[in-house]
């Protein structure tokens, strides 16, 4: 069994898809997993409505969460100079970007450019409209129902409006759900937010709301990109209130408040190769806190920082240095103190190999090592990836876990045949394994099929699984069983409907574990 479970874990390659690979290539996340719903949620928004780079100022475009500060000020000023960017290669010559990025950019953005250089284009509304129900099943006599309703609403990259409400299988109330507005505005004033929103500034030692990669797993995670307000697109609350950023020339200013007492500002400059920042931040539960943030670029040079006093984690401060000396090269060094505990981060990637090395002094150790090419043989592409983790807590129960896993897709025309296999020695010894087959068109359907065996709760692996758009599904496996999916969507104009199918059993569990099965309906409607 192990041999053919490892022959089928080889079979191919990324066992997800471009979409997917791009949002890890934007976010810097080594992994699916490493990710949360609100973050996919944005990432889907702009899948169905792209953001119009030709039409966007500075203030939408670091809102959006795919650029740093240093990448906007850089875009506006070429396009300032050159006019209109007309194609994804040209986007890969800008400074601060990439042929890979901007390949990863097309999934989400568009280079719309119907009217004369620095127009903001047409005036058209987009709406999309999602509906969703889904019903689990612990055993025959337990059966939950959730549902879910979504509305988005942009007219011109000018006007944001955003709504969602969804009961979850805990919790059956309906509520008014989350709600936010946001306009663009021109010369002064950047945007204008309200309702539930977003505000990240800098690093995110003073303020940083939503969610952050919990470890520095790619050289790309390393250094954060401050979206400042952005509207909330998820069914998650964060902040809320409302806020307003203004631009003057060079400087921009921000302020919000969020209730029921949280004041915050953010002032900074920002210069071809230079951006300069302040926060100051106030909660009425854990007080004060103020930090200058920067970031340079010199070249194939990046340095980037942030410094923070606060009455609840005294002193903290980061600094780091990216560098890409050769085209596809890219390594970087981080190192950050905060609350007593240092914690240094190194790493290195190119097209075949990401290499990271994080040490957090006197509380933990980890590194990781992913090796991920993409090989074309005619029709044919084959992407496999090998990933090591290990992991080190000297204060745990169980310091040590080391993670192996082996994955990969093949792919012919809108057909692919995907595999993984991870292998986990903490506790004690586990596994789990699945193969998938998909088809990708007008109608496309998803067929996967798992085996795993863990015993232990600390041995428990993670697992992102397919589902509909608004659903981000990454289960913890843990126990002896098999599981199974289909995962099914057909496209009828500007109509969407999805459907998914699962069910996972434990027939060689140690103890009695009730098995657990899943249908979900969900409807979509673009206009």
């Amino acid at each position: 069994m192990k041999i053919f479970l490892l022959m089928a874990a080889f079979l191919a390659v990324m066992p997800v898809t471009d979409r997917d690979a791009a949002i890890l290539a934007i976010t810097g996340a080594s992994d699916i997993e490493e990710l949360d719903e609100q973050t996919m949620e944005r990432f889907e928004a702009f899948a169905d409505h792209p953001l119009k780079l030709n039409g966007c100022g500075r203030s939408r475009l670091l809102s959006s969460g795919m650029f740093t500060e240093y990448q906007a000020a850089s875009l506006l000023d070429y396009m300032e100079r050159s006019g209109d960017i007309l194609s994804w290669s040209e986007l890969g010559l800008v400074d601060g970007f990439s042929p890979a990025l901007a390949t990863a950019l097309s999934c989400f953005c568009s280079l719309e450019s119907a009217n004369a250089p620095g127009s903001t284009g047409s005036r058209k509304a987009s709406h999309a409209i999602m509906l969703r129900a889904a019903m689990k099943a612990d055993v025959p006599s337990n059966v939950d129902y959730c549902y879910g309703a979504k509305y988005n609403l942009l007219l011109a990259e000018k006007l944001e409006l955003n709504w969602g409400s969804r009961t979850t299988y805990s919790d059956g109330r309906i509520t008014p759900g989350t709600a936010s507005i946001a306009y663009y505005g021109k010369r002064h004033l950047g945007k204008i937010v309200a309702g539930d929103f977003n505000a990240r500034f800098g690093q995110g030692l003073a303020q940083w709301s939503g969610f952050s990669l919990s470890s520095y797993s790619s050289v790309t995670a390393m250094m954060r990109k401050g979206t400042g307000l952005s509207a909330s697109k998820s069914f998650t609350r964060s902040l809320h209130g409302a806020g307003a950023d203004f631009e003057f020339g060079r400087w921009s200013a921000s302020a919000a408040w969020a209730w029921p007492g949280t004041a915050l500002g953010h002032v900074s400059w920002n210069g071809k190769t230079v951006s300069l920042g302040a926060s100051a931040v106030y909660d009425r539960k854990i007080g004060p806190a103020f930090s200058a943030d920067w970031q340079a670029g010199m070249g194939s040079v990046c340095f980037y920082g942030e410094a923070c006093l606060s009455q609840a984690g005294g002193i903290s401060a980061l600094s780091g240095l990216s560098w890409a000396p050769a085209y596809g090269m890219k390594t970087a060094i981080l190192h950050k103190f905060t609350k007593g505990a240092h914690q240094t981060v190194a790493g290195f990637e190119n097209k075949w190999i990401t290499t990271t090395i994080d040490a957090v002094w006197h509380t933990s150790y980890k590194a990781l090592l992913k090796v991920s090419p993409t090989i074309v043989l005619g029709q044919f592409t084959l992407s496999p990836t090998l990933r090591m983790k290990a992991t080190y807590k000297p204060e745990d129960k169980n310091p040590t876990r080391i993670e192996a896993r082996a994955e990969g897709s093949l792919g012919y025309g809108s057909w692919t045949l995907s595999g993984r296999y991870d292998r986990v020695w903490c506790q004690s010894s586990s596994w789990f394994w699945y193969a998938e087959a998909g088809h990708k068109s007008k109608l496309s359907a998803y067929i996967r099929f798992a085996l795993f065996k863990i015993d232990n709760w600390p041995d428990r692996i993670y697992v992102y699984e397919r589902d509909a758009p608004g659903s981000f599904n990454v289960p913890a496996y843990y126990g002896r069983g098999f599981s199974a999916s289909v995962v099914a969507s057909y496209k009828y104009g500007k109509q969407c409907l999805h459907l998914r199918a699962s069910t996972v059993r434990y027939p060689w569990n140690l103890t009695d574990k009730s098995p657990k099965t899943e249908i979900k309906i969900q409807y979509q409607l673009k206009l």
